[in-house]
C-alpha cells in the first residue's frame, strides 16, 4: 500500500484514494475477509487549505444579466444564497417558503443530509420565480444531451456553468467561486463568523476560518495610506 501511495504524484488525488482504501480495509477486517487492517498505518496526506476565490462583483452581475433563462437562477442561488452545486440540483419547489412578513426561505437538506434553512433575498425570488414550475416537484427538471430522462445532479450543474463561464464568457471562474463571494461579503458584511458557518452550512467553524484572510486589496489599501517621504526633493 505504500509502494501504492508512492505511485500518485498529485496530492489531492493521493488524498482522494487514500480516503477511499482506508474504509475499505476496514470494511474487509470487519466482514472477517481479513484478520488486519493495514490500510490503517497508511498516512493520511494532509488537505491542503486553499485561499477563497471569490469572483469579482462586476464579472458577476454581467455573467447573471446575459445568462440563458436555464442557468440564471443556479448563478442566483450560488451568488445571494450560497448553495452548493447539488443542492441547486436537488431544489425542489416546496422547499421555498414565503412568511407573512415577506421574507422568503429555502429548507432542504444539504451536504450529509443535514437540514438547513437559508434567507433568500426578495430580489432573487422575484428573479427566479417566473422560471419555476409551479407544481410541486424538481425546481430545475432534467439535464440534456447525453443525460436527458434523468435527475438533474450537482455535476450537471457544475458542468453547465463551467461552459457558460469558460466557453461562452472566457472567465476563469466556476460555481464554486460564486459560493466564495457569499461567504466573503457575508463576513465582510456581517463580522459574524457563525452566521457564515450556518449560511454555507459548514460542521466546522474552523473551515470558514479562511473567510478571515485579509483581502490582498485592503492590504494594498492599508499601505498606500502610510506616511511616506517626499522623493525626488531634497531638504535645504
Amino acid at each position: 500500500l505504500r509502494r501504492w501511495q508512492a505511485t500518485i504524484s498529485s496530492h489531492s488525488y493521493l488524498r482522494w484514494q487514500t480516503l477511499i482504501i482506508r474504509p475499505y480495509f476496514r470494511w474487509l477486517q470487519a466482514s472477517g475477509y481479513r484478520t488486519d487492517n493495514p490500510a490503517a498505518l497508511l498516512p493520511m496526506p494532509k488537505r491542503k487549505r486553499r485561499l477563497p476565490r471569490p469572483i469579482p462583483e462586476d464579472r458577476l452581475f454581467a455573467a447573471v444579466v446575459e445568462a440563458p433563462d436555464r442557468i440564471r437562477p443556479w448563478l442566483l442561488l450560488a451568488g445571494w444564497c450560497g448553495l452548493r452545486a447539488d443542492e441547486i440540483a436537488r431544489l425542489r419547489t416546496e422547499d421555498v417558503s414565503v412568511d407573512p412578513d415577506g421574507g422568503v426561505f429555502i429548507r432542504f437538506l444539504g451536504k450529509g443530509e443535514v437540514e438547513r434553512e437559508v434567507p433568500m433575498p426578495g430580489w432573487v425570488w422575484v428573479a427566479i420565480q417566473p422560471l419555476l414550475p409551479t407544481a410541486p416537484g424538481p425546481c430545475f427538471g432534467r439535464p440534456r444531451r447525453a443525460d436527458a430522462g434523468k435527475p438533474l445532479k450537482g455535476k450537471h450543474v457544475t458542468d453547465a456553468v463551467a461552459y457558460y463561464f469558460g466557453v461562452i464568457r472566457g472567465i476563469p471562474d466556476r460555481l464554486h467561486s460564486l459560493r466564495h463571494r457569499v461567504a466573503t461579503e457575508a463576513l465582510r458584511e456581517s463580522g459574524d463568523l457563525r452566521l457564515v458557518q450556518d449560511l454555507l452550512g459548514h460542521a466546522s467553524l474552523a473551515t470558514v476560518h479562511i473567510y478571515t484572510k485579509v483581502q490582498p486589496q485592503d492590504m494594498a489599501r492599508t499601505l498606500s495610506a502610510l506616511p511616506r517621504p517626499l522623493l525626488g526633493e531634497r531638504a535645504s
